[in-house]
């Protein structure tokens, strides 16, 4: 059984990454979803009409300028949500006003805002909704391999992490929380000594973090 994908941005990680690649590439949501045999790639949304054009010429499904144009045509059981942070709350608020769709899956981070962040996790939930934040590594197979090993005890705690990262603590540091949170356990507290510069004006790129988990 496939699955129906409706694909909502088209910017880097939405297409732009693999588009000039040969197939065997998969870096996008666009390729994985028309690739992937168990899912159908049957439109996507993009405001810019550059975007559009190229993805219709590349993938041979219709592409639409907003949400609400292609949820008229199209019942989608995926609902990838690719666009800018700022615009994930209102396009899945927008998803689930319109059709109710089985899972949703949207690029990190969810909100910039934990307020908005928890409200759409609750509006998800109240339609019987999944709904996915894409963080990637938990699926990497030496990522796997690290968890294994902590749990059989070949590698001994304390364990300490010391982490490099750019384009903001919410866009990609966030992706190293989730790592370590996956490695050895919940996050307990911490602290911002230096939040640096701010990315696009609203990201900080933290340069000192101390974080402290549970010993495994």
């Amino acid at each position: 059984m496939t699955r129906r994908v409706l694909l909502a941005g088209l910017g880097q990680i939405g297409m732009g990454y693999d588009v000039a690649w040969p197939a065997a590439s998969v870096l996008t949501h666009a390729r994985a979803a028309s690739v992937h045999p168990s899912f159908d790639l049957i439109a996507a949304v993009d405001p810019l009409v550059e975007r559009r054009e190229r993805f219709k010429a590349t993938y041979g499904v219709p592409a639409y300028p907003t949400l609400e144009l292609a949820l008229e045509v199209h019942h989608p059981e995926i609902v990838v949500i690719a666009g800018p942070t700022d615009q994930h709350g209102e396009m899945v608020r927008t998803l689930l006003r319109l059709q109710t769709p089985k899972t949703v899956l949207c690029e990190k981070p969810l909100a910039f805002e934990l307020v908005e962040a928890r409200s759409l996790v609750a509006s998800c939930a109240e339609r019987n909704v999944a709904l996915y934040v894409n963080y990637v590594r938990q699926s990497d197979p030496g990522v796997i391999e690290v968890k294994r090993r902590l749990e059989a005890g070949e590698i001994r705690g304390p364990v300490k992490g010391v982490v490099w990262y750019s384009k903001g603590l919410l866009h990609n540091g966030s992706h190293f929380f989730n790592l370590l949170q996956y490695w050895v356990g919940p996050f307990e507290r911490g602290a911002i000594f230096d939040r640096g510069r701010l990315w696009e004006g609203r990201d900080p790129e933290a340069r000192k973090i101390i974080r402290t988990t549970r010993s495994s």
